[in-house]
Formats: structure tokens, sequence, C-alpha cells
């Protein structure tokens, strides 16, 4: 998969549902494969399992996304990878 086809295969697996702030869900794809529903959490309840990470289901890698706060509005986070190799395609030369 190279990049433009990653990147669309992401857009379109990545989505958001329910109605209201205390159900709101995003549902975040694989950010190695693009897959559905690497991370899914409740938007108001995202910290820990952003923070806490996750395992793909179709591609076996991991990720984190630890999530830190400087006031209660701003919210900031960095892909931390915890396992397998980096795509080469995924990131600029």
């Amino acid at each position: 998969m190279n990049r433009a086809e990653f990147f669309a295969k992401a857009t379109a697996n990545m989505r958001v549902s329910g109605f209201g702030i205390a159900e709101t869900t995003v549902h975040i794809p694989c950010p190695f494969c693009a897959e559905p529903d690497f991370m899914v959490s409740r938007v108001m309840e995202s910290r820990e399992p952003f923070s806490a990470g996750a395992t793909c289901k179709h591609c076996g890698r991991s990720a984190r996304f630890p999530v830190e706060s400087d006031s209660d509005s701003t919210r900031t986070w960095l892909e931390v990878t915890d396992d397998g190799p980096h795509p080469d395609e995924m990131y600029p030369a």
C-alpha cells in the first residue's frame, strides 16, 4: 500500500458515532494498516484508553497515544509505536 492508498483507507475508516457530549464516540483506524476500529472510545473518556494503547487485530502491531493537557480545553498527544516495524511509506523521506 502506498501513501495515497494508506491515507484514503485511513480517512474512510475514521469515523465518529453517537450523539451528545456523553455518547459521542471516536473510531480510530490502525496507524499502520488503516483497518477500522484500532481504538474506539467515547470522546470524553479517551485519555486513558488512548494513553494505554491498543494492538491491531489485523496486523498485530501496537501503538499508544499518550494524552496530555495544559488546560481544560487543550489536549495534545503523540503517537508512540510499541511493536513492529514502521512502514516506510507512512513517513516522509
